[in-house]
């Protein structure tokens, strides 16, 4: 009998594990009834001791879990786009880098050498027009000398050049120096002459541009450069954590199978054993078999688990960027910084989400929170660090977390750097006693300011409050107001005959106390701390008889709240311990943060925000936002 409970235990965990795991995946509509029709069948299955209807149901679980991280993602496909423009930048790059240094080597103090010629016109068309006696082609030199002596001809004769007679080249050529016979041929040189001065004129202008050209593509390469590595570094962090999660979520399949197998085949024996004929098929006739399950994970290689996780993943990443513009532009009109500065907080939020386990929008959202209270960013960050982990921690919305340390570092006049260690006292007393974080926190709201101006410390406070909750199990928020209404009758002193709500002479206060030996003033007549009073008068209380601690309970408490204190009261020493606790409480919330971390909801953020720091290197381009939305 002991067995089979077990098994129903192991086998219910399971089942909230693969379905919390199954939620985690951000299904649609229809995937997400379906998680909801097999986890309700299999749980009815388990609940009528019905294994073969709970594996078939868990197995359909686990089935949807894989087809839901299944849709296929275009980050591998962006990565290869981004290399291929990143080749294709690169050549583009030589090219301009070329024809910059033809510019500046063809072009010494702004002419256009012989080379340069060449280089840039070639054998032109209208070189190769100006054609010597012999039929040989004349030289650049030669072209320009042959120019010199045609427009001083012109200039002298008043002829044009299609008036030039052959005795006319004839004097031409022998100013030249150059033999050329054709009239054609000064034409051509004239047109040449003309070509090279407007290129030389083009060279500054060439240059400049060149010069833009580059210095652009240089830029966009070394941009591109930058986000293929951040893309590479976070897909390499993704597939660590997919694969991790798909680890765990295989080992549940198999450990599940196994342990109903092995249920089934005891069955079988039993059965076998006194005579009751087995067929070992079920229901559907179908003979039961190990699934398999494990195995086929294991056939995916971390690529594959990432290009498969990567669609749902990078949509919720891209939506995630789109929220966090509004906590990021919230925080640019508190604190005064441009939209800019507020976008370079990203990465440290996203760092500071990989750590918590939480996404990158909480802890964006905290932050907000805290600068909106007029905090620096450096005590935001402290603050949110602090908040995150609690709210993990505590299993509440950071919402909360940021109000039950806002109000506990407030009523007892802490800093921010006193966050953390607030977090400490709550997570540790709540690990050793019967209440949880958020039921000391809740307490605690009600009464910190007036605790603080009574004379109280926070550990002190919070030892009373657990052991009041831990006694009573009321509500949290009945349990504060019950403490601060003592400190309120221990402190309103003011006027001697004052009468309280309930009717008792504020007088009898002060006189109950002293009729047991506590003095509630100093020898200056001033009051002494609350915390001093309540804890001589605890440690005196198992001394009193009944009568002298109902007569305490009612002057300090009230009638309506007097049992709450004597519930505080009875068995002191467990107040003295949980204080001890408190105060010894460094570090509690980052050890049972680390068990958060190991679990299925921080490895789903934690691959989330992993998504989320690959969209953000590349939230400029609308092409990949456009791929996953």
């Amino acid at each position: 009998m002991a067995e089979q409970v077990k098994l129903e235990v192991e086998l219910k965990n399971n089942l909230e594990r693969v379905v919390g795991a199954t939620k985690g995946m951000k299904l649609d509509k229809g995937q997400s009834e379906r998680v909801e029709k097999y986890a309700k069948g299999a749980q009815l299955a388990l609940d009528n001791g019905d294994l073969k209807t709970f594996q078939r149901n868990f197995n359909n679980l686990i089935k949807l879990f894989k087809d839901a991280a299944s849709a296929t993602g275009k980050v591998s496909e962006e990565i290869q786009k981004m290399t291929a423009r990143q080749a294709a930048l690169s050549k583009e790059i030589n090219q301009l880098k070329d024809k910059k240094t033809k510019l500046e080597t063809h072009a010494p103090n702004g002419k256009l050498t012989k080379e340069g010629a060449k280089a840039f016109y070639g054998e032109s068309a209208d070189a190769k027009k100006v054609i010597k006696s012999d039929g040989s082609q004349a030289t650049r030199d030669e072209i320009i000398e042959i120019q010199k002596a045609l427009a001083t001809f012109l200039k002298e004769t008043g002829k044009t050049i299609k008036q030039l007679t052959n005795e006319d080249m004839r004097e031409i050529s022998k100013r030249s120096g150059v033999d050329v016979s054709q009239r054609n041929s000064g034409l051509a040189a004239e047109r040449y002459v003309k070509a090279e001065k407007s290129y030389e004129a083009s060279i500054p202008g060439q240059l400049q541009t060149t010069n833009t050209e580059l210095s652009a593509k240089e830029g966009e390469y070394a941009t591109l450069t930058t986000k293929l590595a951040q893309m590479s570094e976070a897909a390499s962090k993704g597939a660590d954590d997919i694969a991790k999660l798909y680890t765990e979520i295989s080992k549940l399949g198999d450990a599940t199978n196994k342990a109903i197998t092995e249920e089934e085949n005891k069955n079988t024996k039993k059965k076998a054993d006194t005579g009751v004929a087995t067929s070992g098929a079920d229901i559907s006739g179908q003979s039961v078999k190990p699934s398999g399950l494990g195995q086929a994970f294991k056939q995916f290689t971390i690529y594959n688990m990432v290009v498969k996780a990567a669609k749902k993943a990078v949509q919720e990443a891209v939506k995630t960027v789109k929220e966090l513009d509004k906590y990021l532009t919230e925080q640019a009109m508190v604190t005064g910084l441009t939209r800019e500065q507020t976008y370079k907080l990203v990465g440290s939020y996203q760092e500071l989400a990989m750590q918590c386990g939480a996404t990158t929008k909480e802890i964006a959202q905290v932050s907000t929170e805290y600068m909106k209270q007029g905090k620096s960013i450096h005590e935001a960050m402290v603050l949110t660090e602090a908040a995150v982990k609690a709210a993990k921690v505590a299993g509440v919305s950071v919402g909360d977390s940021v109000n039950y340390l806002t109000t506990a570092l407030n009523g007892f006049q802490l800093q921010a750097e006193d966050a953390m260690a607030v977090s400490d006292k709550f997570a540790a007393i709540a690990a050793a006693s019967a209440t949880d974080y958020d039921e000391l926190a809740i307490a605690l709201s009600k009464v910190a300011s007036q605790a603080n101006l009574a004379g109280m410390s926070i550990d002190y406070t919070t030892a009373l409050l657990t052991k009041g909750l831990e006694t009573t199990r009321e509500a949290p928020e009945t349990m504060g107001t019950a403490l601060k209404t003592i400190i309120a009758r221990m402190r309103e002193l003011g006027d001697y005959g004052e009468t309280l709500d309930d009717g008792m002479d504020i007088n009898n206060v002060e006189s109950q106390l002293s009729y047991v030996g506590i003095a509630l003033r100093d020898t200056n007549g001033e009051l002494r701390s609350t915390e001093d009073v309540l804890d001589e008068l605890g440690k005196k209380w198992d001394t009193l008889d009944k009568n002298q601690q109902a007569a305490i309970a009612k002057a300090l408490a009230g009638t309506r709240q007097q049992a709450r204190l004597i519930a505080m009261m009875e068995d002191y020493e467990r107040v003295t311990e949980l204080q001890e606790i408190s105060q010894r409480s460094a570090g509690a919330t980052a050890a049972q943060a680390g068990v958060y971390l190991e679990g299925i909801e921080a490895s789903m953020n934690k691959i989330q925000v992993a998504w989320e720091k690959v969209v953000m290197t590349i939230s400029d381009s609308e092409a990949i936002i456009g791929v996953f939305e």
